[in-house]
């Protein structure tokens, strides 16, 4: 993928203790994740991050990419078998 723009989203938050440096993934995909151990603000402040970023990305009109219009996206959804689904339950065409 030698030249495909990406990204991730990772903390700098410090453990607990000072001596434990940065939290790393912790309890992360590991048997031990589950729900009580999440960190809601981490969880939200990582959500907006990425929606900010897929709205830069999906109104740059410079973007290494091609963009369908909807008629594509709409052939691609039947094709796929997508589309009456997607009618059925009110979510195409998607709000403008």
């Amino acid at each position: 993928m030698n030249g495909v723009p990406s990204g991730g989203i990772g903390t700098t938050q410090l453990a607990a203790s000072a001596t434990m440096g940065l939290v790393g993934r912790g309890w992360g995909h590991t048997p031990a994740d589950t729900f009580d151990k999440a960190n809601c603000k981490s969880l939200q402040s990582a959500a907006m991050v990425a929606t900010r970023l897929l709205v830069r990305i999906a109104e740059a009109p410079d973007w290494p990419g091609f963009r369908r219009s909807s008629d594509g996206v709409e052939r691609q959804l039947e094709r796929a078998g997508m589309l009456e689904g997607l009618k059925r339950s009110g979510r195409w065409p998607p709000p403008r």
